[in-house]
């Protein structure tokens, strides 16, 4: 696409800027958005760069095409835009317009984690913890977990629990495990109402708390956690 020409010519020749080519995504104007951001990728922004690989990548006002969103999420990444390495990551992960890579795929996360963005964080804990792209190292995973964990994703509050609680990579801290539990199940995390249910249960960290613990169970059970399910399922026939 000739984004320098669609770009005069939807706008009529009048500047805009990158909030322009936003408002235009929200709205629906896909035309618009990609004539914006084309133009602005053109004279080097990297945030229109992203844009353009996020559409292609989706199918929004141009077939979707995974190769072209990786060309655009690479040109946007090695300017440095974090979302952008993030993809990256997940495109080599995922295999989306490239081969399967999780050692690339780490190699992209890692960049972004270094520059805070918390859902790589999140990736670098993930694949530390499983040994994908990676070494299998407890110690490590943990860290990274811990970085999102303070930036408020309930996912690594729940990895934090789940780590304290059985002492994995980190001091076993039973008190500390439902600390991050709880966390994560205020933001609705079903894994993380479970095991906080259970806690409550059963006393680990907590005072016990009949009452508290079917509530968080049946929080899980509700999003269709099956240990929560066969928890309370259990309690039921043992009050029976």
């Amino acid at each position: 696409m000739d984004f320098r020409a669609a770009f005069s010519r939807v706008l009529g020749g009048r500047p805009a800027g990158f909030e322009d080519g936003v408002a235009a995504h929200e709205a629906g104007d896909y035309a618009r958005a990609l004539a914006i951001f084309g133009g602005l990728a053109e004279a080097g922004d990297a945030g229109a760069e992203y844009w353009l690989g996020a559409m292609h990548q989706l199918g929004q006002g141009v077939a979707q095409d995974h190769a072209a969103a990786l060309a655009h999420y690479r040109r946007a990444a090695e300017a440095g835009h974090l979302h952008a390495q993030f993809s990256m990551g997940l495109a080599h992960m995922l295999a989306r317009g490239v081969a399967r890579d999780h050692v690339e795929a780490t190699r992209w996360y890692r960049m972004a984690a270094e520059g805070g963005l918390v859902d790589a964080r999140y990736a670098m804990g993930v694949a530390h913890r499983d040994g994908l792209g990676a070494e299998r190292d407890a110690d490590e995973a943990v860290r990274w977990f811990a970085l999102a964990a303070e930036q408020g994703d309930a996912a690594s509050q729940y990895e934090m629990g789940i780590h304290c609680l059985f002492g994995d990579g980190i001091s076993r801290d039973p008190a500390r495990a439902v600390h991050w539990l709880a966390l994560a199940a205020a933001q609705g995390h079903a894994g993380a109402q479970t095991r906080l249910g259970l806690c409550l249960r059963d006393g680990v960290g907590v005072a016990p708390d009949e009452a508290d613990a079917r509530r968080m169970l049946e929080l899980a059970a509700a999003q269709g956690d099956g240990l929560a399910r066969h928890a309370l399922e259990k309690t039921a026939s043992g009050a029976a």
